[in-house]
């Protein structure tokens, strides 16, 4: 039994020295190619060859018949050594000896040039293995998800229209995507707080954030610190609605149509004034647009909201307001209010008013948009689903009819289009606010 686990013993050690025989030799040919490469009489076209090969080795193209089994099997064992056995019949017979024999004189420990290639070797193929790790995990992340609730956050409290909207954007996109999607409410700061909770929450597609003309388009000419940045740090998803504004005077007020206003506002300077529902707003930069344009001296009184400013327009406290319509509709219907002229580029069939582009007032259309964002670094995957997911939501009659019930009107996009917006609208209103001289705060 003994004298058959020896015999054994001495065969391994045979064949393993063999094998270490057979490497060594490999190794010195190969070495002996490398110094042929550099020989100042081997042609140039074999030394192209093994350039080639080095390049094709060392680069990633070499995983590719890997992942066939018969084209990597032909690959590791027949085309290289074919190529290698190529560069040797290219290079003169006398010249090679030459380069073999000084290869037997190296010594056997690898130059420094050997190790760091070595290593690089080594770094390539674990970056390699790394990046094919994360695309796997990313892949896998994408099928399974949503597996939990979705997160919508409303920077603005509740009753406020983007709270109306998310609410009536959550469930047909929940539908959409399989899971529950929970509207959170974290007001404050010009809805800066509730978007930068989105902007620092983890890029896994599980915490969206309306965002908006204030958010993504004032806010940073109006606030001397933005607790984040509108364009880097999110992922932009859709555009999903805009709010349809309205110029609205009080009954006392002796104009008909917005040329009448105008001319008023000239023939008495200084005694018009229009509220908003705070400094730094899209009504109040709306006013400041329209000063802007038409060359009218008229003063901003700003108010803790727009409800408490509407209230003193019924009440004839101030005279005019640039106002989002469902704020406003059933009291101009009433006769307590006359519309003057609608903020947008086309009319809408809630109110027979013209536009303010309609009237004469060229570039005069504001209106109050919004869209939904997800953090920076979400995978584009989960974006890709999430856009489809808010375009099938936005698309269903109900939703529209509900949206438009308060003066929304929906208009699902791509992302790039919401990102592009997100640019024009912070470029426009630096503009106004520098124009306006206002000073942030």
């Amino acid at each position: 039994m003994a004298s058959a686990a020896g015999k054994l013993y001495r065969g391994a050690m045979s064949v393993l020295a063999s094998f270490k025989a057979r490497a060594a030799a490999l190794k010195r040919e190969v070495l002996a190619i490398y110094l042929a490469a550099k020989h100042p009489r081997t042609p140039w076209y074999s030394k192209l060859v093994v350039v080639a090969i080095v390049a094709y080795v060392l680069s990633p193209i070499d995983l590719i018949p890997d992942f066939i089994p018969v084209l990597g099997l032909l690959d590791e064992i027949i085309l290289l050594p074919l190529a290698l056995a190529l560069v040797v019949k290219l290079v003169p017979e006398d010249v090679m000896a030459e380069c073999r024999s000084r290869a037997l004189e190296r010594r056997p420990e690898g130059t420094l040039l050997g190790r760091l290639g070595a290593a690089f070797v080594v770094l390539v193929w674990l970056g390699l293995i790394v990046l094919t790790v994360m695309w796997l995990s990313a892949a896998a992340q994408a099928q399974s998800w949503p597996s939990k609730p979705i997160r919508l956050i409303s920077p603005f409290p509740p009753g406020a229209v983007v709270d109306t909207l998310c609410r009536t954007l959550a469930p047909p996109l929940g539908e959409a995507l399989g899971q529950p999607v929970v509207v959170e409410n974290r007001s404050g700061a010009g809805g800066n707080l509730g978007m930068d909770f989105v902007a620092k929450a983890p890029a896994d597609g599980y915490t969206l954030g309306m965002g908006g003309i204030a958010t993504h388009g004032i806010n940073p000419s109006v606030y001397a610190r933005m607790p984040f940045d509108p364009v880097r740090d999110f992922a932009p998803i859709s555009f999903v609605a805009s709010n349809i504004n309205v110029l609205v005077v009080h009954p006392s007020v002796p104009a008909s149509d917005l040329r009448q206003l105008v001319d008023y506002a000239r023939a008495h300077p200084g005694s018009l004034a229009f509220g908003s529902a705070g400094t730094g707003t899209s009504q109040h930069l709306a006013g400041e647009l329209f000063k802007q344009i038409t060359g009218v001296e008229m003063t901003h009184v700003p108010y803790k909201g727009a409800g408490p400013a509407v209230s003193d327009l019924l009440g004839g406290q101030i005279p005019l307001m640039f106002v989002d319509l469902s704020a406003t509709l059933a009291h101009i219907r009433a006769g307590k209010l006359r519309a003057l002229a609608l903020l947008t580029r086309e009319r809408t069939p809630l109110l027979d008013v013209p536009t303010a582009i309609e009237q004469g007032i060229a570039g005069f259309d504001v209106n109050a948009w919004f869209g939904l964002f997800a953090p920076a670094g979400t995978p584009r995957e989960l974006v890709a689903r999430l856009n489809a997911a808010s375009l099938s939501a936005l698309r269903q009659p109900a939703t529209r009819e509900r949206l438009e019930s308060v003066g929304l009107s929906a208009a699902p996009g791509a992302p790039e289009a919401l990102g592009a917006l997100v640019r024009a609208e912070l470029e426009r209103w630096a503009n106004v606010a520098k124009a306006a001289n206002l000073k942030p705060e």
